[in-house]
This record gives structure tokens, sequence and C-alpha cells, in this order.
């Protein structure tokens, strides 16, 4: 028998075979996989820093709220003329948290996202935020986990949460109850009347003078009602009005795509 007919022989070559193989294939990939190193990072980063922020990221201004926000933010300042409506603020801004533990990473869960509407007393103490948010099942899951880690830090802090849906939003005097009447069920689905909509430049409850023309006698102030801003509103939004809205909240999704303690436990 030769020795390239011996049985060992020929299994020594094919695991030598095999062996080449393997390093070939893995230089291969290595070469498309190959991990970024320390220096590439910092290349990376140098190139990101040299940017123009204007050049390299255009800015459009476009508004703080959406046309339903807006809508709910009327119904707010006409039901509690007495206390102060923000809008869109950050919940760094009015919650604090100990800094044993990384702040960073508490910003990137939680403190960077903001609360629809916030109303305030007169020493800017927040006593209520408002949420307006899409029916249940219409968002995502990320967009439903951001809202329950957020529900939880605010409920936490001792700030009531109310959550109103958009397509429903609550009747002036609900309002008042659900927001000042602290023994008033915050149920969503109290959430009564259904309301139109629409943004407009005059406030309710202005008092707007109307000329008839040049040689009217004398001019008519006629006052200007949640309905008249509300059917503004509607009238714009059947117009097609959608320039300048605000950009997509989804960025907040992004950032907090891994599952956080802040989570609420599954059951």
């Amino acid at each position: 028998m030769t020795m390239m007919g011996d049985p060992m022989v020929l299994q020594a070559l094919a695991v030598l075979l095999a062996g080449l193989m393997l390093v070939v294939l893995a230089r291969r990939r290595g070469g498309r996989e190959r991990p970024e190193s320390p220096g590439r990072d910092k290349q990376r980063d140098k190139r990101v820093e040299a940017l123009d922020t204007v050049a390299a990221w255009p800015p459009e201004a476009t508004r703080v709220l959406t046309l339903k926000e807006r809508k709910a933010q009327l119904v707010l300042q006409q039901a509690l003329p007495e206390y102060t409506v923000l809008a869109q603020v950050p919940l760094a801004r009015f919650i604090r948290v100990p800094t044993r533990n990384s702040y960073h990473e508490w910003m990137r869960r939680v403190g960077q996202i903001c609360a629809d509407l916030v109303v305030c007393d007169t020493v800017s103490q927040v006593i209520a935020v408002v949420e307006v948010r899409r029916p249940p099942g219409k968002d995502g899951e990320r967009t439903v986990r951001r809202h329950e880690r957020m529900d939880r830090v605010l409920q936490q802090a001792g700030i009531r949460v109310i959550v109103w849906n958009e397509d429903a939003l609550p009747s002036v005097p609900m309002v008042r109850d659900q927001v000042v009447n602290t023994s008033q069920g915050l149920r969503t689905e109290d959430g009564g009347s259904r309301v139109r909509t629409r943004p407009a430049a005059v406030m309710p409850g202005v008092l707007v003078t109307e000329v008839a023309g040049s040689a009217a006698p004398a001019a008519r102030p006629t006052m200007v009602t949640l309905q008249d801003v509300l059917e503004d509103l509607d009238r714009e939004a059947a117009d097609g009005a959608t320039l300048a809205e605000p950009a997509q909240s989804t960025w907040f999704d992004d950032l907090s795509s891994a599952s956080m303690p802040l989570d609420a436990p599954a059951r």
C-alpha cells in the first residue's frame, strides 16, 4: 500500500485542508467585521466635532405643540385661568434625583423626556402633568414603555399624571374636577365630550373689536370663546396645515431601546 493510499494520511490531509479553509474564512470575515479600535473611535469623534453645527444640521423652526396638544392646552387654560400651563417641559426641569448613581444615565433613561402639559400654581410648583396620548393600541411597544417609565417616575415624585385621549378631550368642567379636585378619580375614560379642534391667534375670553368699515358709527366688541378658537383649529386641520409641526419624539424610543430597571416589573 502506498503512502497516498494510507487512510491515516488521507485523514490528516483532510484535517489540514479544513483548517486552511477556516483560516481563510476567518481572515475574510475579520476584514469585513474588524472591531473598531480606540484610535478609530477618536478619529470619528474628531470628524464629528469638526462639523459645523448649522451647516451639518440645517435648523428649521417648528411649532412646540401638535394640533391636538394645542387644543388640550386651550381647554386647560380655559378651565384653570388662575394656574400656569407650561408645554413640553423636560422632566429634569422639575424632578430632582440623588446623584449617588450616574445622573447622565438617569437623563438618558427619562430625564430628557418632556411632559406634554404641566400645570403649575402661582409659585411655579407643579401640581399635575397632563399627557395627551393616542388611543390604546396605536403606539409601539417602545413608546408604551417610555410612557410607563415616565408615569412611574412622576407618580413616585408625588406628581399626579392625568392621561387624555387625544381624540376625546374632556370638557372644561371635567378638567377642573380632574386637576383641582383631588377627590375626583383621574381615569382616562372619564374624559367626556369629544372636542373639535384648530389653532388661533386669539385666546378665548379676549375682546376683539370688529369694524365694519371706515364709515361705521361705532366698533362692536365681540367675545372670542373657547369654541371659536377650537373651530378655528378644526378649519386649519381641514385645510391640511401641517407645516412646521413638531418633530416626532421617536428619538427617545431609540434611546430607551433596551430594557431598563425603571420599567414596570413583568407580571
